[in-house]
């Protein structure tokens, strides 16, 4: 079941098709031979049976004694032994048997005592089939005839229809299931595409082609319409938050003026403190809608915006490195890159001393690496770090945490960007952070 589930549902159908038809041909395989085996031994001893019967009435007729010399008799190869024709270690043929005594019955021969039939190889190679009577006095009344013919051929026409029987069937079923799951291929290609964060572009996609399965047509139909009221509903939550931006900072501008008035220097501080607060949480809950929204990517030089960014922090007296100084150009945008870069550093200055940027890239992504020498982050909220409103530091004070946004942001903008954000704890100490770009 494991290997199955690591073919595609074409690769499913046609694996067990082709194995079905395999093992029913190998059945019909193994009853033709046998078949045609049988058919071969009893057409070559039918001859050798109505000879030796012949030979057998001729001695009755006439004395046993003077039969091989008989011209007649020795025209139709019919041999006199005292031992028995038929080789111990010969494969012996009870089919063939029964019916030389069924004959001999019926033409009523007495003085048959035992009769034997079998293949063995012949004086100058080859199959021969033997039948012979032993009479009453001991002799042994023989007849030869070819043995079957080899099932070389036979096996190799067989093998032809096999081949013949799984191409016809197989082929139109390949094209059949092809056609049924390769919408859901095109399909499965847009969804990815427009995870990545554009879901500003009209996402319904083609129809599925006519000669695709009805299910498989309604089944692309109802995603594609399911995606349109995403980005419904998507739209109008950037209005409604825009909305409440825009309604919530008038009031909060008019609150702080009317604090700045309290005259107790106590309660002023702490009013302030909790509106920065509250405009800080807006803020970046709309900073993280935002980046979440779609993204407009022009080529950008990413060495130059870790620099940018390396530069802007060492102003403020931060200790940022940038190891990276040859131009690495991918498709982004480049504000959203400088804003989740930044969020990474000041983070990294936050609760580290040493802070390195660097740039890692192949033909696919292209990562920025923002490493530090702080504590880290414990293994088991390694996950839930890129959660929004997740802080790792307890407290609600600004000076030693954010909102619990700049992760979650950081997080966003590398989907946007078909990539992602991985955390990690570097063995030597500090925290490593990896924010993965796609370069096409």
């Amino acid at each position: 079941m494991r290997l199955l589930a690591r073919l595609s549902l074409a690769q499913q159908v046609m694996l067990i098709v082709a194995l079905g038809l395999i093992l029913a041909q190998s059945l019909n395989f193994a009853l033709q031979l046998r078949e045609r085996r049988g058919f071969g031994i009893e057409s070559a001893a039918s001859p050798a049976i109505g000879r030796l019967v012949d030979a057998i009435e001729a001695g009755d007729a006439g004395d046993i004694r003077a039969f091989p010399q008989r011209r007649g008799l020795r025209r139709v190869a019919v041999v006199v032994s005292r031992a028995s024709p038929v080789a111990p270690d010969a494969a012996r043929l009870p089919d063939i048997e029964a019916v030389l005594r069924a004959r001999i019955d019926e033409a009523a021969l007495a003085g048959v005592a035992d009769v034997q039939a079998a293949v063995q190889t012949g004086p100058r190679g080859g199959n021969v089939l033997i039948v012979a009577a032993r009479l009453a006095d001991g002799r042994w009344l023989s007849a030869r005839a070819r043995g079957p013919d080899p099932l070389g051929p036979v096996i190799a026409e067989l093998a032809l229809q096999t081949l013949v029987i799984l191409a016809v069937l197989l082929i139109p079923l390949l094209w059949l299931v092809r056609s049924a799951t390769r919408p859901l291929a095109v399909l499965t290609h847009e969804a990815d595409s427009w995870e990545a964060g554009r879901h500003g572009v009209a996402p319904a996609g083609d129809p599925a082609p006519a000669t695709a399965p009805s299910d498989v047509r309604a089944l692309v139909t109802a995603i594609g319409a399911m995606k349109q009221r995403i980005v419904r509903m998507l739209r109008e939550r950037d209005v409604m938050l825009g909305a409440i931006g825009h309604d919530l900072r008038t009031p909060l501008a008019a609150l702080r003026i009317q604090v700045e008035l309290v005259g107790d220097e106590a309660v002023r501080r702490d009013m302030i403190d909790s509106l920065d607060r509250l405009s800080g949480d807006l803020e970046g809950i709309l900073s993280l809608a935002r980046n979440t929204a779609s993204v407009a990517r022009q080529p950008s030089d990413l060495a130059a915006i870790a620099r940018e960014v390396g530069d802007g922090f060492r102003a403020k007296g931060a200790n940022v490195t940038v190891s990276t100084a040859a131009p690495i150009r991918a498709p982004v945008d480049a504000a959203a890159v400088r804003r989740a870069l930044a969020n990474l550093v000041e983070n990294a200055v936050r609760y580290g001393g040493q802070v390195t940027i660097g740039i890692e890239a192949d033909e696919r992504f292209a990562t920025l690496v923002v490493e530090d020498d702080g504590p880290g982050i414990p293994e088991d909220r390694l996950p839930s770090a890129m959660e929004p409103f997740v802080r790792l530091e307890p407290s609600r004070n600004r000076a030693t945490g954010g909102h619990g946004l700049g992760l979650a942001i950081v997080a966003a903008i590398a989907r946007a960007h078909g990539g992602q954000l991985r955390l990690a704890n570097r063995p030597e100490g500090g925290l490593r952070a990896e924010l993965e770009l796609a370069r096409d």
